[in-house]
């Protein structure tokens, strides 16, 4: 069921757009609270899931930016993000996210000469 006021087609339901505000609502109580050191560990982990749902529910490849590797976002290490945060090392890289025929799988992404990746955000900053 649709937010009142809000259609199914609404651009506004689109998961990047989705992911994004809720990047964007998560950023602000994070500063709000004096805790935005853990604001990276917790973007990997809302950009991992986002991701991986496109893969399995819309059947769409994601680039994605992670500060963390994606072992360590994934392991049992990241559900007490706060320990988390303090005691992994960071490990940036681009990863593309795309179905496959047996559930999604991730792997690093390519760069062009440039360093810049080739995904949907290719050429885009992305916030972190």
């Amino acid at each position: 069921m649709a937010a009142q006021g809000v259609k199914r087609d609404d651009p506004a339901l689109d998961s990047h757009s989705i992911e994004s505000a809720q990047l964007a609502f998560l950023r602000e109580e994070y500063e709000k609270k004096g805790i935005s050191e853990f604001y990276p560990a917790l973007c990997d982990v809302v950009r991992f899931n986002a991701a991986w749902g496109r893969a399995i529910a819309e059947g769409e490849s994601s680039q994605i930016e992670l500060s963390y590797d994606p072992d360590d976002v994934l392991g049992p290490e990241a559900l007490d993000l706060a320990r988390f945060a303090r005691e992994a090392r960071p490990s940036p890289e681009a990863y593309t996210v795309e179905p496959g025929p047996s559930g999604p799988r991730m792997k690093k992404a390519r760069r062009d000469r440039h360093g810049v990746g080739n995904g949907p955000y290719r050429g885009r900053r992305i916030d972190r």
